[in-house]
């Protein structure tokens, strides 16, 4: 598994399990600087953010159908594009954090070796 274990601890400990309203999920939702921070974890490895899902904590976690995605164009290499999908990440998450709104979540979405 290429995923770096600093990054798998951080968002277990700091995060909101997702199978709470999705069974079987294995994914977290992080307030957005924990999402930062997550995201710097990854940094100088091979695992790209696909996108990601914005919550909000009204009792439970709930969609509410705002998100980002960030595709490998075509002949894009593939540390390109994890540095890319890192950088247009923390981008769309910073523009959630500065509303200020403490009941906002992230989900990150990642990839092994920056393959969709």
């Amino acid at each position: 598994m290429l995923i770096p274990s600093e990054y798998l601890e951080f968002i277990k400990t700091h995060g909101l399990p997702m199978s709470s309203i999705n069974p079987g999920s294995n994914e977290f939702a992080l307030i957005p600087s924990d999402a930062l921070q997550a995201i710097s974890l990854l940094s100088g490895s091979y695992v790209a953010i696909c996108g990601g899902d914005v919550l909000e904590k009204q009792g439970q976690l709930e969609y509410i159908f705002e998100n980002w995605y960030c595709d490998q164009e075509t002949g894009e290499n593939p540390l390109a594009y994890v540095a890319r999908s890192h950088k247009e990440s923390v981008t769309f998450i910073n523009k959630i954090a500065e509303r200020n709104n403490p009941l906002l979540y992230v989900v990150l979405v990642y990839s092994e070796l920056g393959v969709i």
